[in-house]
């Protein structure tokens, strides 16, 4: 819903469009002249909203145009999906979901970017209008939200079956133009009002009845109809909720109760923050104030700020707070030690809505004159700070199929150790869907180089003529970025297979999944119903990967391979691939446990069952699941004889990750090979899981 401006709206005077390269890790501060840099959203009309920030790349809603946006700032490439009805607030959920409040449709939305996938669930019953949401990633992932319209407090535990119906929502994509300004700021001095707690009358309390379903509960909040608003989450786990009263509710769902902070004559908090002490800082649009509520002491304090409509808030690291001003086409900074209050002025009728922070001090938001803005200062004299980035890529070819990819980098630590590079081939700038890498790790600071691998996992040959590599953290957020114009011929063509489907089995003599000690004897057994020649694959659990040609078994007979157990803990998967006589490859899969690691850690199955048959034309999904936080790694043994990386991403206990497969016209049995890495222990974890392709 768009918020009616109290001014008069003409036509825009200006629009500026641009972009700031941020140098340092300079704050904005009081009084000081800052840069504004813009980017025009492609969609017209579009009205952005909700916005969040992770290393560089934006996400934003478009509610009028039932979009989700991301902004690279690095590139200037702006992407936009299809959501559901009304997205409103955003937030970022685990393995790189990106979550949203759908709130006309009532729903809560997902897009996974990196395939382009969109799905979404109900919020409630209908016209409960979510609208403020929050992603808290400890313990089990879930999100928090309001439902305004029905005044009920929501939480979706992630994990299961929950968006579990993915669709696919090709985007469109547009490198944007942008250009800088440089504005100056005008500062006067705001005394604050405050309006003392009574500790003789605590705040009112009241049950919050509960009802649950599945992965959903919901609290309704007692007292009316409240048209609750935004929330923010505390580290104890309690809630603090704006409302369209004249209280902030303080909302603990362990205990179903709630609490009735109230605000003094005249107050509507519309927007919530915290603050390092726990204090609940919230905008009052209606009243033209800014506020603080002490939840302790009970005492609330005000700035008034005349003649503006102050909407979004957030809290930087020094305890000053910036806003956006929709009123006066302004963003705001106050400090609340001194009362100085500085105003950045934006173009007429830009009306900014929502603002975050990014980890350097920028100032971010979007604005319903249909632009994405930053804020940034220039740099503060002194030594130039370590700057991360990739300086250089290289290729070397290991075969028609597979490349080595060798990135040069500089690495300050900004992002935690370790983090991850890895990249695809693209063509016309675009990343192609038939490749597959395995990440390699970065494990210290400084200036680098590193290599990975890519797989070609198409059946026809084919050309790319470009290459983007990307280092990223533990969270799947990417900080550094590089486009390589390098151009590649990929094959070979696929072969048909044979009408019939021979098969191969592989064996273990304490059974597949059984328990070894380091230095114990092993015997694996390869048995195939035609006669095949056979290659051993073993991804052993101190990361290398090893084969082992068995040359050509006959129909019918065993080959039996012995070796030791050399370790570490983890689970070892072995693979076997052979190709027939009739020309049909096929190929099975086994773990085994290595000092008493848990053979059931982890699992990849597909869609319809390990064994299960598939038809050309048809997707293979597999299913990965961990009970482990880790860094997943799917193989790929094809119907013609490689071993391909399929895909890599962080994995979570509770949240199944699905990835689809498209099945070429070549018969014959491929088999997935899931390897996790513990992120706690560092043990490497396996799984597999074998299915049939017939035409």
């Amino acid at each position: 819903m768009r918020r009616v401006k109290r001014k008069s709206v003409g036509r825009a005077s200006f629009l500026l469009v641009g972009i700031l390269v941020a140098l340092g890790c300079a704050t904005l501060g009081s009084g000081e002249p800052a840069t504004l840099t813009s980017w025009q959203v492609p969609t017209a009309s579009s009205t952005p909203g909700g916005i969040l920030v992770a290393d560089g790349i934006v996400y934003f809603t478009e509610a009028h145009a039932n979009k989700i946006g991301r902004l690279d700032s690095a590139t200037n490439l702006i992407t936009e999906w299809d959501a559901g009805q009304g997205p409103e607030r955003i937030v970022l959920g685990p393995a790189g979901g990106v979550y949203f409040t759908e709130r006309w449709a009532d729903h809560i939305g997902r897009i996974l970017p990196s395939g382009n996938y969109y799905t979404s669930e109900s919020s409630g019953a209908s016209a409960s209008e979510p609208v403020g949401l929050v992603a808290d990633l400890s313990g089990v992932p879930s999100l928090w939200y309001t439902e305004r319209g029905v005044s009920k407090v929501g939480q979706l535990t992630l994990g299961g079956l929950l968006f579990d119906v993915l669709q696919v929502r090709v985007p469109a994509t547009q490198v944007v133009s942008p250009a800088t300004a440089a504005l100056a700021p005008t500062t006067v001095t705001v005394t604050p009002q405050v309006t003392a707690g009574n500790p003789m009358l605590p705040p009112g309390v009241a049950v919050a009845p509960r009802t649950s379903s599945g992965p959903f509960t919901e609290w309704t909040m007692s007292g009316g109809f409240m048209q609750l608003r935004d929330l923010a989450l505390a580290p104890s786990g309690s809630m603090f909720i704006s409302t369209e009263t004249r209280s902030i509710l303080e909302f603990n769902p362990s205990a179903d109760t709630v609490l009735f902070h109230d605000l003094p004559s005249h107050s509507l908090s519309l927007r919530l923050a915290l603050d390092a002490s726990g204090r609940v800082w919230f905008t009052e649009s209606r009243n033209e104030k800014i506020g603080r509520l002490d939840p302790t002491s009970g005492d609330v304090v005000e700035w008034a700020v005349t003649g503006s409509q102050p909407l979004a808030i957030t809290v930087a690291a020094d305890g000053t707070v910036w806003y956006s001003d929709r009123e006066r086409d302004k963003i705001a900074h106050l400090d609340p030690a001194t009362g100085s209050l500085t105003e950045y002025p934006l173009a007429a009728n830009a009306n900014p809505t929502d603002i975050v922070l990014d980890v350097s001090g920028q100032v971010w938001f979007t604005t319903e004159q249909n632009w994405i803005g930053r804020l940034a200062l220039a740099p503060v004299l002194g030594p130039p700070p370590v700057a991360d980035a990739i300086t250089g890529v290289h290729v070397t070819s290991l075969s028609s199929t597979q490349i080595s990819v060798t990135v040069d980098y500089v690495y300050s630590g900004s992002h935690g150790v370790p983090v991850y590079v890895g990249g695809l081939p693209t063509v016309g700038g675009a990343e192609s869907g038939s490749f597959g890498y395995v990440p390699e790790v970065i494990p210290t600071t400084g200036a680098g180089s590193v290599s990975f691998d890519v797989s070609y996992l198409g059946t026809g040959c084919t050309t790319t003529d470009g290459m983007d590599v990307y280092i990223y953290d533990a969270t799947r957020s990417t900080f550094l970025f590089f486009q390589a114009a390098i151009a590649m011929s990929w094959g070979p063509c696929g072969s048909s297979g044979s009408a019939g489907l021979p098969s191969i089995s592989l064996g273990v003599d304490r059974g597949c999944g059984g328990a070894y000690a380091i230095g114990d004897p092993v015997t694996i057994s390869i048995a195939a119903t035609e006669a095949a020649t056979a290659t051993l694959v073993d991804f052993e659990t101190g990361g290398t990967q090893k084969q082992l040609a068995l040359g050509l078994i006959p129909g019918g007979a065993t080959r039996t391979v012995t070796g030791t157990i050399t370790g570490p803990a983890g689970i070892e998967g072995l693979v076997v691939m052979a190709q027939t006589t009739s020309g049909t490859w096929i190929s099975a899969g086994c773990t085994l446990s290595v000092a008493g690691a848990d053979a059931s850690a982890v699992s990849v199955a597909v869609d319809r069952g390990c064994g299960a048959m598939y038809h050309y034309g048809e997707t293979a999904t597999a299913v990965l699941q961990s009970s482990v936080v880790g860094v997943a790694r799917l193989y790929q043994v094809t119907r013609d004889g490689r071993v391909a990386a399929v895909s890599s991403l962080p994995i979570f206990p509770g949240v199944t990750e699905r990835i689809g497969a498209p099945i070429g016209a070549t018969s014959g049995r491929s088999t997935f090979l899931l390897q996790v890495t513990n992120a706690l222990g560092g043990q490497l974890l396996a799984a597999t899981c074998s299915y049939d392709v017939v035409p």
